[in-house]
Order: structure tokens, then sequence, then C-alpha cells
């Protein structure tokens, strides 16, 4: 959920990450696009290689900034068995109240 600029310093930095660390934004080009699906979906998702652990994050927003993240992991043999998406829903739903909050 960095901002573009965010992303630039960060990769002039320290490079894109390795195939082995994020596969699927192993390359600038690949990373752009994960990110602005993050973005769109308001929602990362991540496989640890051969630890068969599953995480998801939300953004918590205080006002319009992003402040923090809600996240979850979970072992990959109970991701498969529930309701995905009720479970992504379910994160979104707490990060909001949380974000509710800090409003106040």
């Amino acid at each position: 959920m960095l901002t573009d600029a965010e992303i630039e310093r960060f990769t002039n930095k320290y490079g894109v990450p390795s195939a082995e660390m994020w596969s699927e934004a192993s390359s600038e080009e690949r990373l752009r696009t994960v990110v602005a699906q993050i973005r769109r979906e308001e929602c990362a998702f991540q496989v640890l290689p051969g630890r068969q652990v599953v995480g998801l994050a939300v953004p918590v927003f205080k006002h319009d900034r992003i402040v923090a993240s809600l996240s979850i992991y979970l072992p990959e043999y109970r991701f498969m068995a529930i309701d995905k998406m009720t479970l992504v829903n379910q994160l979104k739903s707490t990060a909001q109240k949380i974000s509710d909050k800090l409003r106040h």
C-alpha cells in the first residue's frame, strides 16, 4: 500500500524481491502488477514457501492515511478448508471498525 514514489525509493535501494521470496513480484513490471492488485482489493495474500502457512493483511486507516495493517496467519490446510471470502470480509470488517475508532 506504499505510494509509487515510496516503492520506487525502496526498489532503488533494495531491488525487487527475489523469485524465492515473492515469485509473483520478481521483476519491476510484475511488482507493479501485484501492487496494483493489492491496492485494488485492499488485501495482501502471502504463502510462506516450505512452511505451509498462509497470511492475509488488510490496511487500517486513520483518516485517509494507512497507519497499520491487520493480519492473520494460519496453516495452509485450514485456509483451504474454509470459506476464503468470508474470512477476508471479516478481516476487512474488523479493520474498518479499528479505522472508525481511530477517526474519533
